[in-house]
């Protein structure tokens, strides 16, 4: 997330900043597309977030869980290898 949009990354920029192995992280779905002034048939459940590298899991989910908790929302990581770079969303700030 260069923020959901511009770093508001699962909330707050720089959630991921204690997080070793990421290489890059990404808001997508409906909470981005919301955060992006994209109308939507449906409420917004969840936040995703498409980790791209090798994290520490412990750590990732530490992280998340100050997010979740910070954002009264719940927040999904999916982990990749970082070939996805480059799918057409957005970069989290670190």
């Amino acid at each position: 997330m260069d923020g959901a949009r511009n770093g508001s990354s699962a909330g707050r920029p720089g959630w991921n900043r204690h997080v070793s192995g990421i290489t890059a992280a990404y808001n997508y779905g409906s909470w981005a597309a919301r955060h992006e002034e994209q109308a939507g048939q449906r409420p917004v459940g969840d936040i995703d977030v498409l980790v791209l590298g090798e994290p520490d899991r412990d750590q990732l989910y530490a992280a998340l869980s100050t997010a979740e908790q910070r954002l009264a929302r719940l927040v999904q990581a999916t982990i990749q290898r970082p070939c996805l770079a480059g799918v057409g969303v957005r970069r989290l700030p670190r």
